[in-house]
């Protein structure tokens, strides 16, 4: 009996949200708790709970008030949701903004430099050898010694 009181302690001090959501971390905090027995109040609770949220979620949960534990979870989901139709709406936004490059990428090369090369009058090796040839001077320039 005293074993198991010794690890949900541990467990309790080690309680953290990690990868969890709000909910689950809170249902596994409330359970380690009845296993430990010992009567907590709601302030404890509330600090255990804050303690062990994801640090986005806690410094935003922080800067209310709140007289319950049932009111700061529930503000907790709240902002919980919001910063993940934030992360959501701006991975979406990313994505749109690499494709639009790769298609803007992909049409300047067709619209413009396949049209340079198609010509018959003009070779890709000429091309290349006449624009990136290196610059020959009449005259060496005077290095100061």
């Amino acid at each position: 009996m005293y074993a198991r009181a010794v690890c949900s302690l541990l467990k309790l001090q080690r309680l953290h949200q990690g990868p969890r959501t709000v909910k689950e971390y809170f249902e596994d905090l409330e359970t380690t708790l009845t296993k430990i027995n010992i009567p907590n109040s709601d302030e404890s609770k509330i600090t255990m709970f804050v303690s062990g949220l994801r640090r986005e979620i806690r410094d935003v949960v922080e800067l209310y008030e709140y007289s319950s534990i049932k009111k700061l979870v529930h503000l907790a989901i709240k902002v919980e949701s919001q910063i993940l139709k934030k992360t959501t709406l701006k991975n979406t936004h990313n994505d749109a903004s690499t494709n639009l490059q790769g298609r803007m990428q992909t049409t300047f090369i067709r619209k413009l430099l396949l049209p340079i090369f198609q010509k018959k009058s003009l070779h890709t090796k000429r091309f290349l050898k006449i624009t990136f040839s290196p610059l020959q001077l009449s005259h060496q320039p005077k290095l100061p010694i």
